[in-house]
C-alpha cells in the first residue's frame, strides 16, 4: 500500500474506528497467511488473525505511524500471539519449511542461484536454524531489517547478520545438493 494512503486511512481510523475496517480488509489476508504458515492449522490461524486485529483495535490509539509501519506493527502482534500459542500448546510448528517455501520466495531465490529446484530449496530451508528461518520469512513478507528487529527484539545489525548467514547457509546447502 502507498504509505501516504495508508497514513491517511490510519489518521481517519484514529478519529473514527469505523475506518479501521479498511485496514482490516487490506491486512487480513497477509496476517492470516503469516499465521497459517507458522501454525499449519487453518482454524488456529484464523483465531490468531482475529486476535491480532482485536489487540490492534484495543491498542490503536497508542499506535504512531511515524515510529513503525502499520504492517510491521501487526506482524509484531501476530508474532507475539503465535509465540504465546506455541508456548501454550507446544505443538504449533514454527519451523515448517515446506509452508515457508510455498509462497513468494522471491528474495530467497534472488539471493541464491535461480536454477536450483524448489525441492532442494525446501530441503535447505528446513535445515536453517529457527532464528534464521524466522528472519528469512519476515524478509519475504517485505519487512525491513529494523522492523524485523523490532518484531524479534533484536538489533537491526543482528537481523542483517542473521539474513546474511542464512543466505550463505542456503547457498552452501544448495551447492552441496546440486
Amino acid at each position: 500500500m502507498i504509505a501516504k494512503k495508508e497514513s491517511e486511512i490510519i489518521s481517519k481510523a484514529q478519529k473514527d474506528i469505523r475506518y479501521f475496517e479498511e485496514l482490516y480488509q487490506i491486512y487480513f489476508p497477509k496476517i492470516y497467511s503469516y499465521a497459517y504458515r507458522k501454525t499449519s492449522n487453518k482454524e488456529l490461524a484464523e483465531d490468531l488473525t482475529q486476535q491480532t486485529f482485536f489487540q490492534a483495535i484495543r491498542a490503536f490509539n497508542s499506535y504512531h505511524y511515524k515510529e513503525n509501519r502499520f504492517s510491521a506493527w501487526l506482524y509484531k502482534i501476530a508474532h507475539n500471539l503465535i509465540i504465546n500459542e506455541y508456548e501454550k500448546r507446544r505443538t504449533v510448528s514454527l519451523n515448517n519449511a515446506e509452508n515457508l517455501s510455498n509462497t513468494g520466495e522471491n528474495e530467497i531465490i534472488e539471493a541464491v542461484d535461480k536454477s536450483i529446484s524448489l525441492g532442494h530449496l525446501k530441503k535447505c530451508l528446513s535445515e536453517l536454524p529457527p532464528n534464521y528461518k524466522e528472519v528469512v520469512e519476515l524478509k519475504k513478507e517485505g519487512l525491513k531489517n529494523l522492523e524485523i528487529g523490532n518484531i524479534l527484539a533484536k538489533t537491526e545489525s543482528a537481523i542483517k547478520i542473521a539474513f546474511f548467514r542464512a543466505v550463505k547457509m542456503l547457498r552452501d546447502c544448495l551447492q552441496a545438493v546440486s
